[in-house]
């Protein structure tokens, strides 16, 4: 999965400025599996087309609602939560993209909805992985480019 380094870069910088919330890779999968968590997805086209899906543990998710909007946890609604986590997932796009496409290419955006996991066998044939601990709970993002090439010297010039 050629892009996780770059994936995992840009999730952990994005998660710590927008939302004060401190994400570190390499965590241990049994500790979160079964738990119940929020997927969104961002779709994106520009000389390389995909999409991004990002999961985040229910049990986290409040805190970095709370955080990112500036409000008390118990003023967090469920629609709050997960319009947290789609601002999250159009940021960390927004970063992701000219971080493997070069800074001069452009790309759209689509705006974020709510998604489901991605099966066991797709996650297999996603460009990048991103598995991350924040606070106690997780958030994992998986890339997929479904047309274009990231490695395009046309792409990459920029």
């Amino acid at each position: 999965m050629r892009f996780n380094a770059a994936l995992i870069d840009e999730a952990v910088t994005t998660l710590e400025k927008l939302a004060f919330i401190f994400a570190s890779a390499n965590i241990d999968r049994d500790t979160f599996a079964g738990s119940e968590a929020a997927v969104v997805e961002a779709r994106f086209q520009g000389p390389f087309s995909g999409r991004l899906i990002m999961e985040y543990g229910l049990n986290g998710l409040t805190e970095l609602t709370g955080n990112m909007l500036g409000i008390d946890e118990e003023d967090v609604t469920d629609a709050l939560r997960i319009d947290a986590l789609k601002e999250a997932i159009n940021v960390v796009c927004g970063n992701l993209l000219p971080a493997i496409g070069g800074r001069t290419a452009v790309f759209n955006i689509d705006t974020p909805i709510e998604s489901r996991r991605p099966a066991e066998e797709a996650v297999g044939h996603a460009q990048g992985v991103a598995r991350l601990d924040v606070d106690g709970s997780h958030c994992d993002l998986y890339l997929f480019i479904e047309s274009g090439d990231p490695d395009d010297d046309a792409v990459s010039a920029g």
